[in-house]
């Protein structure tokens, strides 16, 4: 592993510049984010690991059934990454959704 990768200011200071690059370049409010985090040096099953934060006006705060539908939506796709990257590729997304026919 190349040693740069624990350069944590490094790390944080890109992660950064992308998010204010991609907020600047929507039209649109960022209402929340997931930053997944990679420890190479931490046990296999604690490798890969989430934090998801909600962003929004706190005096004009979307409905607690919305946010709670967004952080669900969040976990959802963050665990997703974990799992994958974590080297569990028989899990398929069929075990994580249902199916609807739509006619």
């Amino acid at each position: 592993m190349k040693p740069g990768i624990m350069n944590l200011n490094k790390w944080a200071a890109k992660t950064a510049q992308a998010v204010e690059r991609i907020c600047g370049n929507k039209e649109a409010p960022c209402v929340g984010f997931s930053l997944v985090f990679f420890d190479p040096m931490a046990p296999e099953d604690e490798r890969w690991n989430y934090v998801i934060e909600l962003a929004y006006d706190p005096h004009n705060p979307p409905e607690e059934e919305e946010q709670k539908r967004l952080r669900k939506a969040m976990e959802f796709v963050s665990e997703g990454v974990r799992r994958i990257m974590g080297g569990d590729f028989e899990t398929d997304i069929e075990d994580f959704t249902a199916r609807g026919d739509l006619h």
